[in-house]
């Protein structure tokens, strides 16, 4: 339960306002998330890379060992 003192504080409007503007606000909100996105873009980009390079290390070595059992197989 609130006080009579509270009760009153609530009601009055705020007397003090945001050092910038709201405006100026949502655009440094703005460049923010611009460059956070633009990270993400880096970052998804530099993951792709690396999971393509590792695949096809991957697949280089499946046929290495695919090739070479197959000789085996040849020979035996």
């Amino acid at each position: 339960m609130l006080s009579p003192r509270q009760e009153e504080c609530l009601e009055r409007t705020p007397t003090r306002f945001p050092r910038l503007p709201i405006e100026r606000m949502n655009k440094n909100i703005d460049k923010r998330l611009d460059n956070i996105e633009e990270r993400l873009k880096l970052l998804e980009t530099s993951l792709e890379a690396r999971i393509q390079k590792e695949v096809q290390q991957q697949i280089a070595i499946s046929n290495q060992e695919f090739m070479q059992k197959d000789k085996i197989n040849e020979v035996s």
